[in-house]
């Protein structure tokens, strides 16, 4: 995936930093493109970690020039992250925002 991440990259001419995203079935084997983010994304405090690869100081770094010096992360190795998020709606009343405690 991360080699068909730079080469999407590279066949749009994109250059920049951003996220490509899979769903992948292990049991088929299967990967499936979702989208690609032109942006930095949120996930970013999880990639980093794993990767070892400071995302955002790459960025910044490549202003003077415009060159980023990184066509994909070789390699990831057995290191994980996991990111949670809650969102405080209410199925109830359509998804809106709703405030309260987590109890749960």
């Amino acid at each position: 995936m991360q080699d068909d991440a730079a080469r999407f990259g590279e066949e749009t001419g994109y250059q920049g930093a951003g996220t490509v995203e899979y769903l992948f079935d292990p049991a088929a084997g299967s990967e499936y493109l979702l989208e690609m983010n032109t942006r930095i994304e949120v996930e970013q405090l999880v990639t980093e970690p794993v990767t070892g690869y400071e995302i955002v100081r790459a960025e910044l770094l490549r202003a003077p020039d415009d060159t980023l010096r990184l066509r994909a992360v070789s390699s990831i190795g057995d290191r994980h992250a996991i990111e949670c998020r809650v969102n405080a709606e209410a199925p109830e009343l359509g998804f809106r925002p709703f405030p309260g405690r987590v109890t749960q």
